[in-house]
């Protein structure tokens, strides 16, 4: 299995979970986002690249929701530089 498929897969999982549970999946800017309302958690998913305007559009959104938490997740080709002034620190990684 590639890095790309766990990708797809996490991303698929993450988005029938949103969709079994009243969530929802969007965009913002070429980004993808799931909103899981059970855990109050938006999450990104593995963008090709990160840009803090993206970022705030999808977070308004989230504070809109009633999230209590923004996850990114990312792999290793992508910069997270943008992040940082956000409010997002480096996480668990898998393994």
């Amino acid at each position: 299995m590639t890095i790309a498929q766990c990708q797809r897969l996490a991303t698929a999982w993450s988005t029938a979970l949103a969709a079994a549970t009243g969530g929802k999946t969007f965009s913002t800017h070429g980004t993808t986002w799931v909103w899981l309302p059970a855990r109050r958690e938006l999450a990104m998913m593995f963008p090709e690249q990160v840009s803090a305007y993206a970022v705030r559009a999808a977070l308004a959104e989230g504070v809109r929701l009633g999230a209590a938490s923004a996850r990114v997740w990312l792999n290793g080709a992508v910069d997270p530089a943008e992040l940082g002034p956000l409010g997002f620190d480096q996480s668990w990684q898998p393994w």
